[in-house]
């Protein structure tokens, strides 16, 4: 544990000092962010594997962490059946209701975007159509990384 603490604290140094150097102009903000990028990419996979560890191993470790009554050097371990969902695909029914209510988003955005264009946006019967609220998210920003 103390290793892992440790471990920790020098990544923590790693990552303040490389962002800092770029602070103060030592190093180009570009280069900070592609090997902040790669180190993230790296943690990343790490984590996948640590999941995938975890996923197949998840009844041997239930097994033994309940010889322990599932505490274990200040550990507490907890196991949760998986979620149940229902897959309506095969239900004609829902797929035409889906598909109808597809083209009713459809026909409101095209509205929305006509109302943005300064058209007049009313329906069939001359009726002015109601607009939905545009909600914005955040930017992002996309570094794409030269393989090696």
């Amino acid at each position: 544990m103390i290793r892992t603490k440790e471990l920790h604290i020098q990544m923590q140094d790693h990552l303040i000092n490389e962002m800092e150097r770029a602070d103060e102009g030592y190093t180009s903000i570009l280069d900070t962010i592609i090997n902040l990028r790669k180190e993230r990419e790296f943690h990343e996979q790490m984590i996948k594997d640590i999941k995938a560890f975890e996923d197949a191993k998840k009844d041997e470790i239930q097994t033994e962490a309940e010889q322990y009554q599932n505490e274990y050097k200040g550990a507490k371990f907890e196991f949760r059946s998986g979620g149940k969902t229902l897959d309506y695909s095969g239900i004609p029914e829902v797929s035409e209701k889906e598909k109808e209510l597809k083209e009713i988003k459809e026909k409101y955005k095209m509205a929305f975007e006509n109302s943005q264009k300064g058209l007049l946006v009313i329906s069939e019967d001359g009726e002015e159509l109601p607009l939905p609220k545009p909600k914005y998210r955040k930017g992002s920003m996309i570094v794409k990384l030269p393989k090696e």
